[in-house]
């Protein structure tokens, strides 16, 4: 992965694919994300804006999922 720069998920742009690197946050708010599929090493892309962006629709595992973006600041990716 060299060459590559570690961001937050929250601000990847619309369409951006990355691969999640790691999660941040209490024990209790990353155990919830990871078992939500948001784990490290898992492709991840921004597919979709709803009204105001919040939450974002992301694509991962075969499953389309809305995530918050105070919930997505926590997830850091390598785009």
């Amino acid at each position: 992965m060299m060459g590559e720069k570690t961001k937050r998920l929250v601000d990847l742009k619309l369409l951006e694919k990355a691969s999640i690197h790691h999660v941040e946050g209490r024990f209790e708010e990353k155990q919830k994300l990871i078992e939500m599929g948001f784990v490290p090493g898992t492709p991840i892309s921004y597919v979709m804006k709803t009204a105001f962006s919040d939450p974002r629709i992301y694509q991962l595992r075969g499953a389309t999922m809305a995530l918050r973006q105070t919930d997505a600041a926590k997830i850091m990716v390598v785009a």
